[in-house]
């Protein structure tokens, strides 16, 4: 009988993920403006921008975003190499408090990888709680909305 040991420490694994930066933007679709520091009662829209370096196309759930701990969207697909962002399809509404936004490439490390350490990027940021008012010139037609923030 012949027998054979395979180490698969040996065999070069040339495939890695890079989480390059997690943001919100005003818009969804990789539009409208980056949003650093949501006003609390806004509209946003989180986004993950993250890089394949493989040999060829990869397929599964290639991207996670979170909120403080809880999922917002997956992002399952085939993707071939190069950078991608990825958003959510709904908008968050930023409430008032210390929040940290997170994104995450092979979130569940299905794919074999030169480097697991570089899987992830956060954003951390408050939103102060703000008093806002309504401001409108019924007769142009003129509306805005004002936000004051509380110290």
């Amino acid at each position: 009988a012949l027998e054979a040991t395979v180490h698969y420490s040996q065999i070069p694994i040339s495939t890695d993920l890079t989480a390059v930066e997690v943001f919100f933007r005003d818009e969804p679709g990789n539009a409208g403006n980056v949003v650093d520091t949501p006003v609390e009662g806004q509209r946003v829209h989180p986004h993950f921008t993250f890089s394949i370096a493989a040999a060829g196309s990869l397929t599964g759930t290639l991207a996670r975003i979170t909120l403080n701990g809880g999922e917002l969207c997956t992002y399952t697909t085939t993707a071939s190499p190069g950078t991608h962002t990825t958003w959510c399809p709904s908008a968050w509404t930023a409430t008032a408090g210390s929040h940290s936004l997170r994104g995450v490439v092979d979130p569940d490390d299905e794919l074999p990888e030169s480097g697991e350490a570089n899987n992830s990027a956060s954003h951390a940021f408050t939103v102060d709680p703000t008093s806002s008012f309504f401001w409108g010139d019924f007769e142009t037609g003129d509306t805005s909305l004002w936000s004051l923030s509380v110290p």
